[in-house]
């Protein structure tokens, strides 16, 4: 019976999707309402809560130095964990368990590490055997759906919230509050039929069997790709939803403090 059941809202999404309606009354191509504030965590160098419809997000961000042997060419070194907070129940049909979210922390890692997100040159810095640890936690305290967005939304304005102070104690750095224009922006798609939704809640993340996320920046450059769940995509649909969340993306940085 709870097969039979599954299968008929499937079939109900569907139907809804190819007329181009929402359960919610969005258009295919809208964000649910994102609320944000940062600086939640008094203790922390920076924090951010973001709720993306009822799929609610809380970050904290830490910065310290180490020691380290090698050095290389690395000023810098981030650490991401996600996790959801304690009781929170998970639909076994859903595409997103402890692995996924292991899979979404590795991506955000290289996103962050890659993407220059703090340009350190001419400040004075540390040792030259020391090295700057960001260590970004992130505690899933709801779901409704597309959790890569509300993962990375909520990352990158905690980022933002931090800052290198002289007075830290730590670093001995001028104060340098980290930009965040021209950071990669994660969007989330799922394709029901033929056609894409953006920003899929749980129901339409079911109804499709999974979802893709982009991380964009600015200049249209792919940084990293997540597939979770079911689900074949062709170039066309790639195309068609990079061009979605490029369009978007000035929208979303009008988001951050």
């Amino acid at each position: 019976m709870e097969d039979i059941l599954i299968d008929l809202n499937r079939e109900f999404y569907k139907d809804l999707a190819h007329k181009g309606l929402r359960m919610d009354g969005r258009s295919t191509d809208q964000h649910r309402e994102i609320w944000l504030r940062t600086g939640v965590i008094t203790t922390a160098n920076g924090s951010a809560r973001l709720r993306l419809g009822e799929t609610d997000v809380l970050t904290c961000i830490r910065y310290n130095r180490e020691k380290i042997l090698d050095k290389k060419n690395n000023d810098i070194s981030v650490a991401v964990t996600i996790r959801f907070q304690s009781g929170i129940s998970n639909n076994k049909d859903w595409p997103f368990n402890q692995a996924h979210l292991n899979d979404l922390a590795y991506s955000l890692k290289g996103v962050l590490s890659n993407s220059g997100f703090m340009d350190i040159s001419g400040l004075q810095g540390p040792a030259v055997d020391e090295m700057l640890v960001f260590n970004v936690d992130i505690i899933i305290l709801d779901h409704n759906g597309n959790i890569p967005d509300a993962v990375g939304l909520s990352a990158l304005a905690a980022l933002g919230n931090a800052s290198l102070t002289e007075d830290d104690g730590v670093f001995g750095y001028t104060k340098n509050k980290i930009n965040l224009m021209g950071m990669p922006i994660p969007f989330s798609f799922a394709k029901i039929g033929d056609l894409m939704i953006l920003d899929p809640d749980m129901k339409e993340e079911l109804t499709a069997g999974g979802i893709v996320t982009f991380w964009l920046d600015p200049g249209r450059m792919m940084h990293a790709v997540n597939k979770f769940g079911k689900g074949r995509y062709s170039r066309d649909f790639f195309l068609n939803a990079l061009n979605i969340a490029a369009d978007k993306i000035p929208e979303i940085y009008a988001l951050f403090p």
